[in-house]
């Protein structure tokens, strides 16, 4: 932390601009001995001659940030050079000849800031998330985490279990004889209630996870049913081989899609027959295992081999291929998707009822979402601390319970302090002098 970081943080290479970042405690000395011309102005946008003794370096934009407002909650510079991989260089060695000043390592102006408390663990998972964002859904997640409400819902979280653990030590410390059964009682109800709010939480992982992760479709079918047209028309352009010979695709052929805004897989599967070819057989179990684990099945058929199941799957959307072909297809169930491949027809009604099907199973609420691995399963080890609180006889072992989820709550964020329990029983109680 003693040390001044630099970074280059835009993308190596010819550019029109290259932005180098600065921070820590020579920041300032850097400026001035680049610059005879830079003048002391927080937030403020200078052009000047930046110079290494007497050899002019470039000509940049100099924004100067005074500790403690800064991303880092250090003194920081933004130099705004032309993108050349010679000033680069240049610049980067220059830099580097300063005393205490080295190139920063990964994620080190962010890890500054946490430890100046600048952002806390759950707005870093969102800054993570943000710059790994592809699609439009993936943006606005990744930015309500980034916004602090996540941050703060934890916070509060962990202040309700300091409070109900505060009264337990209390009890505990100062009540002689039996705990009395309506303070057991009072801190189950409470406890319970918290409980609850984390439980609905996490339920909503399903949805974040698809969304930071991808949804998986599978396209399922009997062999030139059109499945590898299909999912070329999808992607537009020519992912998988297209034949009349059954059998052609023999391997699950992956798409990555962004579709309405949703990070999407889609899986072009071996058709579903009787063979005695090995490798097609290969390919069958293949496309029965994408059947079961896929979030969502295309079920493509053709038209005049087809059946329809007598009710629909939640999690299937039924196409019919060829049925240009087929004069009564207007009689189909409405939960029939009639297109035809070769002739183009249907395609728009299909792609509307596909995004249809996907948002309604994962559109983002007005609510906050989880999406982290690392969140999903600090809340779920705290909730099984608290849910043992029940199943412990011993008042000493039930408090145990709880200072164990109150760690992994804190862990959310990057605050860690059981002696914050010490401080509420002495702020809420009079316990002598």
């Amino acid at each position: 932390m003693t040390d001044t970081i630099f970074a280059l943080s835009t993308p190596p290479g010819r550019s029109a601009i290259a932005v180098f970042r600065l921070s820590g405690p020579q920041c300032l000395y850097i400026i001035q001995k680049m610059s005879p011309d830079f003048k002391i102005m927080h937030r403020h946008a200078q052009f000047l001659k930046l110079y290494d003794q007497d050899d002019i370096l470039d000509q940049a934009l100099v924004l100067y940030f005074k500790a403690p407002f800064s991303f880092t909650g250090e003194e920081s510079l933004e130099l705004q050079l032309h993108g050349s991989p010679a000033i680069i260089k240049k610049m980067s060695a220059f830099l580097s000849s300063f005393p205490k000043t080295r190139i920063a390592e990964p994620g080190e102006f962010t890890r500054r800031a946490f430890y100046n408390d600048k952002l806390d663990l759950a707005e870093i998972d969102g800054l993570s998330f943000l710059l790994q964002a592809e699609t439009e859904h993936q943006r606005k997640l990744a930015l309500r985490q980034m916004s602090g409400e996540q941050g703060h819902l934890f916070t509060s979280w962990r202040e309700k279990l300091i409070e109900i653990l505060a009264l337990i030590e209390a009890d505990i410390d100062f009540v002689d004889g039996e705990i009395p059964e309506s303070n057991i009682k009072m801190f189950e109800k409470n406890l319970g209630i918290l409980r609850q709010e984390i439980a609905r939480f996490l339920s909503t992982y399903k949805i974040g996870e698809k969304i930071r992760d991808g949804i998986t479709i599978a396209i399922i079918g009997e062999p030139n049913v059109g499945k590898s047209t299909l999912i070329n028309k999808l992607a537009k352009r020519d992912m998988a081989i297209v034949s009349s010979i059954p059998g052609t695709t023999r391997d699950a052929i992956e798409v990555h899609l962004d579709i309405d805004g949703f990070p999407v897989t889609l899986v072009d599967t071996a058709g579903l027959c009787e063979t005695t070819d090995l490798i097609e057989q290969e390919g069958i179990k293949k496309s029965l295992f994408w059947k079961e684990n896929a979030d969502f099945i295309i079920h493509l058929q053709s038209f005049p081999k087809y059946e329809l199941p007598d009710k629909p799957l939640d999690s299937t959307l039924y196409v019919l291929n060829k049925a240009d072909l087929c004069e009564r297809h207007q009689d189909m169930p409405a939960w029939v998707i009639p297109i035809s491949l070769k002739q183009n027809h249907g395609i728009d009604h299909f792609l509307a009822a596909l995004k249809n099907h996907i948002a309604t199973h994962f559109s983002l609420s007005s609510s906050l979402i989880l999406s982290h691995q690392r969140q999903f399963d600090l809340l779920q080890k705290s909730l099984q601390s608290m849910q043992q609180f029940d199943q412990l006889k011993s008042i000493e072992l039930k408090a145990e319970s709880l200072r164990h989820a109150l760690i992994d709550l804190g862990r959310l964020t990057g605050k860690v302090d059981i002696e914050e329990i010490l401080g509420k029983i002495f702020s809420s109680f009079c316990i002598g002098k």
